[in-house]
Order: structure tokens, then C-alpha cells, then sequence
């Protein structure tokens, strides 16, 4: 499976355009119906930047704590949790 197999950003969101005053639905720009509501659009809307970030922060984290200076280790649990997080979001997990 490819590093990033899910829909890279950006993702948009946008009110249901059916016109009903009472529609609480969201639709995203990778999604062709609506059917979201607004927490878990803007959520599924921030996920590849998270995702990215997230990687950034372990790859930097590793770079700081493989100095001879610093007596962390690069497997400590925030760090493992991280990566079970980013395998999760690749079906690894």
C-alpha cells in the first residue's frame, strides 16, 4: 500500500445544496452526496494535513532524539502511538 493512500487535500466542504431550510448536511469535495454532518465533514476535510503534520512531527521528533545530547529514545510510547495512528490511516493496522 502507497504512503498516503487515501484522497490528498485540499478538501472542501460545503452546505448541502438541496435547499431545505432544515438540512443539516455537509458535503465534501471528494464526495459527490451529502450525508455528513458538519463536525465529521470539516474533520474528514483536515485529515491529509493532519496526516502530513503528523508524520512531519515523528520525523523531526526521531532527527532531535538521535542526537548524542538528548537522553530520549525514538520509540517512546507518544511516538509509537503516532505511528500506529498513521498505519491505522494506511490499513496497516
Amino acid at each position: 500500500m502507497s504512503d498516503t493512500p487515501w484522497t490528498p487535500g485540499p478538501i472542501s466542504v460545503r452546505k448541502c445544496p438541496c435547499g431545505h431550510r432544515a438540512c443539516s448536511q455537509y458535503t465534501i469535495s471528494t464526495q459527490g452526496s451529502a450525508g455528513f454532518g458538519l463536525a465529521d465533514a470539516m474533520l474528514y476535510a483536515a485529515a491529509p494535513d493532519m496526516a502530513e503534520a503528523l508524520k512531519n512531527l515523528i520525523a523531526r521528533y526521531v532527527e532531535v532524539v538521535t542526537t548524542p545530547d538528548c537522553s530520549c529514545s525514538p520509540d517512546d510510547y507518544d511516538v509509537a502511538k503516532a505511528r500506529a495512528v498513521l498505519a491505522k490511516a494506511r490499513g496497516q493496522a
